[in-house]
C-alpha cells in the first residue's frame, strides 16, 4: 500500500453516520447504540509495508464449485500442517489452496481437512495473524499477502451492508457475506457472527459450515441485554455448536471471546479471575481458542496467557491503537492475532484522504 496509507493507520479513521437499521433478531437497544470497541481502530504500522506475494495462478475458478481465480498457493506452514495430517484427514485429491496431492484416501471431506489445518495454525512456530476481511477482494489481498487462513470481521460486513455493529445485521446477510469470501479464497476461513444473531446451536453450525466456512466466532456478550450473558448457559450454548458441526462431519474451530475486559471499567487486573474462569467454562465446552478481546495490558495479558495454556487453549488477541506490537504479542504467548475492522477502516481513511485530495483539485494519485 502506499506510504499516504501508512502515515494513516494511527490517525482516527473517518466516522460514517446513518440511520441505525433494526433486524427482528437483534432490537436497537441501548447496547446496540453504544460505540463498537473497534470504533476509529486503523491498519497497525507493522503490518503495512508488506510486499506482495507475486500471484502464480491464472484467473480461471480453481475448482468446479466455481471457487474465485487470482489466488496464491497456500504458504509453507499451510503445506506443512496438511502434510502431517492423520491419515484419517488425509485426501487423495488435490485439497484447496494447498497445491498438492497427499495421497491417502479421504474418510471426511475437503472442509474436515480445511478445520484441521486452521486448528494446526494455532501452533506454529508463529501466531496465527488474521487481518480480518469483509468481502471477496479483500479476503484474496489477505491470502495473496501469504497470510494461511482468512478471517471475517462482522463489524467490517455489517458496515459494508449497511447495518451497525452489535447483531444489527440480518444473520442470512451476514452469512451470505461469509459464504462469498469463502469461495473467493482457498485458504481456511473463520467467520466473525458475533453471539450467534440468535440462532439455534444446530442451525448455526449447519449454516456456517453451509457458508463453505470452518472456524467461527462466538462472543459472550447478550446484546438485547447490553450486557455479559450468562457463562453457564453460553457455555452450553457453544458445546451444542461444536457437537452439531461434528454430526456434520466438521470439527469446526470455535475460537470464544470473553468480553470481560470490553465491558470492564477501571483496572483490568480486577477482572481477570472471572475472565478465566469464563475462559474456563469455554474451554470445557470445545472452545479450541479463547479470544479476550481489549485486554491491552501485557501484565494482565500475559498472566491471561499462562492460565489459558494451563487449560490447552490457545489465546487470540486484538492488534489495535493501543496493544502490545504483533512482536510482543508473539512474545507473551498470544497464538491469534485479529485486527477486527482495522483493515476495513484503514482502506476506508486511505479512500478519503484520497477523496479530499481530489476535491481539492489533486489527482497525482490517479495520474502519476
Amino acid at each position: 500500500m502506499s506510504r499516504l496509507l501508512y502515515q494513516l493507520s494511527y490517525t482516527a479513521s473517518p466516522v460514517v453516520t446513518r440511520a441505525r437499521v433494526t433486524s427482528p433478531q437483534s432490537p436497537n437497544t441501548e447496547s446496540n447504540r453504544r460505540p463498537s470497541p473497534y470504533h476509529g481502530d486503523a491498519l497497525p504500522t507493522e503490518l503495512l509495508g508488506r510486499a506482495p506475494v507475486e500471484d502464480t495462478q491464472s484467473s480461471t475458478p480453481a475448482t468446479s464449485a466455481g471457487r474465485a481465480g487470482y489466488l496464491r498457493p497456500a504458504s509453507a506452514r499451510v503445506r506443512h500442517h496438511i502434510a502431517h495430517l492423520p491419515d484419517a484427514l488425509r485426501v487423495s485429491r488435490r485439497v484447496p489452496g494447498v497445491g498438492q496431492d497427499v495421497g491417502v484416501t479421504s474418510t471426511t471431506d475437503d472442509a474436515a481437512v480445511r478445520a484441521e489445518v486452521l486448528r494446526r495454525l494455532h501452533s506454529g512456530p508463529e501466531p496465527l495473524v488474521l487481518p480480518n476481511a469483509w468481502d471477496p477482494p479483500s479476503a484474496r489481498v489477505v491470502a495473496r499477502a501469504g497470510f494461511g487462513a482468512v478471517a471475517t470481521s462482522s463489524a467490517a460486513v455489517g458496515e459494508v451492508l449497511g447495518y451497525a455493529d452489535h447483531e444489527q445485521t440480518p444473520p442470512a446477510e451476514m452469512l451470505d457475506a461469509v459464504a462469498r469470501v469463502a469461495a473467493a479464497v482457498d485458504v481456511p476461513v473463520t467467520a466473525d457472527l458475533e453471539a450467534g444473531y440468535g440462532l439455534e446451536a444446530a442451525d448455526l453450525a449447519r449454516r456456517v459450515l453451509a457458508t463453505g466456512a470452518v472456524g467461527l466466532n462466538l462472543e459472550d456478550t447478550d446484546h438485547a441485554a447490553g450486557a455479559l450473558a450468562d457463562p453457564e448457559q453460553h457455555a452450553g450454548y457453544l458445546a451444542r455448536v461444536k457437537e452439531a458441526a461434528r454430526e456434520e462431519g466438521v470439527d469446526l474451530v470455535l475460537n470464544a471471546r470473553v468480553d470481560v475486559f470490553l465491558h470492564a471499567q477501571g483496572d483490568p487486573a480486577d477482572v481477570l479471575d472471572e475472565a478465566l474462569a469464563r475462559a474456563r467454562a469455554y474451554v470445557e465446552a470445545g472452545a479450541d481458542c479463547v479470544y479476550p478481546i481489549l485486554l491491552t495490558d501485557e501484565d494482565v495479558l500475559s498472566a491471561f496467557v499462562t492460565q489459558a495454556r494451563a487449560m490447552g487453549a490457545p489465546v487470540n488477541a486484538l492488534l489495535t491503537r493501543g496493544s502490545p506490537s504483533l512482536t510482543q504479542l508473539a512474545g507473551l504467548g498470544v497464538r491469534r492475532v485479529s485486527l477486527g475492522p482495522g483493515l476495513w477502516r484503514s482502506a476506508l481513511a486511505y479512500s478519503g484522504a484520497l477523496a479530499e485530495a481530489l476535491a481539492a483539485g489533486d489527482s497525482s494519485a490517479f495520474t502519476g
